[in-house]
């Protein structure tokens, strides 16, 4: 079995979403007694356009930029994004009813302009920039102004908060699409002398180990991502249907703590 990572090794210290899929499934794999065989798609060894038929199955996780027409695969199967559902079994996350849940308790908090801070992606916007997008126009609130597009990574998050601190009718709360981004962006928040959550609320998303731990404490989507690793084992091994593909979505909920303003209780 192969797993083929879109993420780059120096980015997985930064942000440890896809590690903690992989995990999952190299814990399934050794259940199944299956050996894993991990490539970065930037590895300049990467031959793996013309071995991969040797594979009993190819998992690919976070190929949102990956042809899937190069592989000669028996078995593949997408996690974190798939280029087509109708042809490919996957696991994901519902990122929109994600969105949409940390946008309903942003509302119930009192927040009437929510902005959103996210990453793109090479297909276009980000599921949950979509989502975003979505409910504020269902809620009569969107304004293009409140959305702040950059990379995956801290020091973005950081560099949109900065921007968006700077525009003089500002979002009294923010969704950040990935909890490395919104750490980032506490810090910029911090120094320029504002408050979590009085001045600004802060959501994630991801749960990552370290939202627990920073000051204040981060509110976010919580995935079970090594699940989703473990499920994407275990439909490569044993295929509900050799030749109907299925999605799988994986639970998330909600984790409240100190950055939203709300009840703490994660």
């Amino acid at each position: 079995m192969a797993v083929i990572r879109f993420q780059s090794k120096e980015m997985d210290k930064e942000d440890p979403y896809f590690s903690y899929i992989q995990r999952g499934i190299e814990l399934e794999a050794q259940r199944f007694g299956t050996v894993v065989h991990t490539y970065h798609w930037s590895d300049d060894e990467l031959g793996l356009k013309q071995k991969s038929a040797d594979y009993d199955g190819i998992i690919v996780v976070n190929g949102d930029n990956f042809n899937p027409e190069c592989l000669d695969a028996k078995r593949l199967i997408f996690v974190d994004y798939c280029p087509d559902v109708n042809r490919y079994t996957s696991v994901m996350v519902d990122f929109n009813q994600a969105t949409r849940t940390v946008l309903q308790h942003l509302v119930q908090l009192g927040h009437e302009k929510i902005g959103f801070i996210g990453g793109g992606r090479p297909f276009g916007k980000d599921p949950r920039h979509l989502a975003y997008e979505s409910f504020m126009r269902e809620i009569g609130r969107f304004s293009a102004d409140d959305i702040f597009i950059g990379e995956w990574a801290m020091s973005s998050g950081y560099e949109r908060m900065m921007e968006a601190l700077s525009r003089r009718n500002r979002p009294s709360a923010f969704f950040i699409a990935s909890d490395p981004m919104a750490i980032g962006a506490l810090r910029a928040i911090h120094e320029r002398g504002l408050k979590v959550p009085n001045d600004i609320a802060v959501v994630g998303f991801d749960d990552i180990e370290t939202a627990a731990y920073v000051s204040p404490s981060l509110t976010t989507v919580h995935v079970n991502t090594e699940l989703m690793g473990r499920l994407a084992v275990r439909l490569l091994q044993r295929p509900l249907d050799e030749d109907v593909p299925v999605q799988v979505h994986v639970p998330f909920h909600l984790v409240i703590r100190e950055t939203c303003g709300g009840c703490v209780h994660g």
